[in-house]
């Protein structure tokens, strides 16, 4: 989906052995046409709970794990770095739709409280964009195998509910917020009030039709 047409949700085909380069950029664009020659893509929203939410099964947007890490992170751990100036934007932009309040769908939201950043969130959605782009597979599973919940679980993030939107070929962070907001699904995904923070990654792949793959990651701690 993009802002301007629609289409089904796809996949691209995984790729192996071709050489090409993989640059990873951390929510920048790239002015270059190179970034984009095919329409963006989604592929559907998923969200996790602790405990299971049967009752909170709208749409199929919801997968609960609760066999998922839930490790707290070491208590001498140091404080993680401020968000980056890239970070603070998105956030920013994120925190703008949440206080305006949406329709997604058929569904209106009101304004929903703002997010955190959270460094650890940053961590697996970026480590996840890296991969969809280093595979040219846009996908919420991992290239192995891993679940959303099973890479927050690795960065030792604690969480009773998280939320997962993965896209392609949005330029821009804030091209693809708008292909979100557009959806549905991950539109419910970002203005759910159930969560309290987030972290957004992307990664750039040369010689391929998408070039750009975007992850974001929303929780709420333990």
């Amino acid at each position: 989906m993009s802002p301007r047409s629609f289409r089904p949700p796809r996949f691209l085909p995984a790729s192996s052995g071709t050489g090409a380069a993989v640059l990873v950029l951390l929510l920048a664009g790239l002015p270059s046409a190179q970034a984009q020659t095919a329409t963006p893509a989604l592929v559907p929203p998923v969200q996790a709970t602790q405990p299971a939410d049967p009752g909170n099964a709208k749409g199929g947007y919801v997968l609960p794990e609760p066999g998922a890490p839930r490790a707290a992170p070491p208590a001498s751990a140091a404080p993680p770095p401020p968000p980056s100036p890239e970070a603070q934007e998105t956030l920013r932009l994120v925190n703008a739709y949440r206080a305006a309040g949406a329709t997604c769908g058929s569904q209106r939201y009101e304004p929903a409280p703002p997010l955190a950043w959270s460094a650890a969130l940053e961590q697996a959605a970026l480590k996840h964009a890296r991969d969809m782009a280093a595979r040219r597979d846009m996908s919420h599973t991992g290239g192995d195998g891993s679940s959303m919940s099973q890479r927050v679980g690795r960065e030792g993030y604690a969480w009773s509910a998280l939320g997962e939107n993965v896209s392609a070929g949005y330029r821009s962070i804030a091209d693809g917020l708008r292909g979100w907001m557009q959806s549905p699904g991950h539109c419910r995904n970002m203005m759910g009030a159930q969560f309290r923070e987030i972290g957004v990654g992307a990664a750039f792949t040369s010689g391929d039709s998408f070039g750009w793959y975007r992850a974001m990651v929303l929780g709420t701690p333990r």
